[in-house]
C-alpha cells in the first residue's frame, strides 16, 4: 500500500484509481485547527492569505495520529511505503519515522519535494505496486527517481517566505524595494531560492511559464 502526506497536487481520481491514502496536515488559523483539503481548501483559506502576508500556518500531525494512519493501513495491506513531505519544510518526515519504529513493516521515506514533485513520486511509486513489485523494488525506485524531478516555484513576495523563516530580513526587504518575485527550488529538501522575476507580478508569472 502506497500512504503519503497530504501535499501531493494530484487529482481525486488519481489517488481513487490507485488506492492512494493520504495522511493530511492541519492548517490553523484564528479561528481554529483544520484538515487540509476535508475540512478546509483554497477558497476558505483566502480571507487568511494576502500577496505578501498570511494568518493561516501549516500544522502537522502527531506522532500518535502517524501510528493510527499506518495501523489502520496495514488492515488493508501486507506493507505500507509511506512518501513524506520533503524532510526540511516541516517536521512530518521526522514524525511519520518516529510513528514507523513500532511497526515492521511500514517504510517512510524523503520524498525530498513538496506538491507536484511529491505527486509525480507518489504517482511512480503507485503504478510500480500496481505491477506487483516488491517493497525493496518500489523504495529504491523511488530514491532514483527523486533526483531526476525538478520543483520550482513562483512567488509573489518574500514576505511570507521571510515569516517561515526560509530567508532573512535583507533578503526580504531587497525583494520588496525593486518588486522582486522570488523563484525557489526544491534542492536536498530544503526549498531555496535560486533567483527573482522582476515587475507585476503578471508579467513575471508568463515569464517564468515560458522559461519552465
Amino acid at each position: 500500500m502506497k500512504t503519503h502526506d497530504f501535499w501531493y497536487d494530484l487529482p481525486e481520481e488519481l489517488i481513487e484509481k490507485y488506492d492512494i491514502k493520504i495522511m493530511y496536515f492541519y492548517i490553523s488559523t484564528d479561528r481554529g485547527r483544520f484538515a487540509d483539503t476535508r475540512e478546509i481548501d483554497s477558497g476558505n483559506l483566502s480571507p487568511y492569505l494576502t500577496s505578501d502576508s498570511s494568518r493561516a500556518f501549516v500544522d502537522m500531525a502527531s506522532v500518535e495520529e502517524y501510528e493510527e494512519f499506518f495501523a489502520e493501513a496495514l488492515t488493508q495491506a501486507d506493507y505500507v511505503i509511506h512518501i513524506a513531505a520533503a524532510a526540511h519544510t516541516g517536521n512530518s518526515y521526522e514524525t511519520a519515522v518516529a510513528a514507523a519504529r513500532g511497526f515492521d513493516h511500514v517504510s517512510v521515506i524523503d520524498s525530498g519535494h513538496v506538491s507536484g514533485g511529491l505527486g509525480l513520486i507518489v504517482l511512480h511509486a503507485a503504478k510500480l505496486a500496481m505491477e506487483r513489485q516488491n517493497r525493496h523494488e518500489i523504495c529504491t525506485a523511488i530514491k532514483r527517481v527523486k533526483s531526476h524531478i525538478n520543483t520550482t516555484f513562483l512567488m509573489p513576495t518574500a514576505r511570507v517566505f521571510y515569516q517561515k523563516g526560509y530567508t532573512n530580513k535583507v533578503t526580504e526587504a531587497i525583494c520588496n524595494v525593486f518588486q522582486l518575485h522570488p523563484v525557489l527550488t526544491m534542492h536536498q529538501s530544503k526549498l531555496i531560492i535560486i533567483g527573482t522575476r522582476v515587475g507585476n507580478i503578471e508579467g513575471a508569472w508568463k515569464r517564468y511559464i515560458y522559461y519552465h
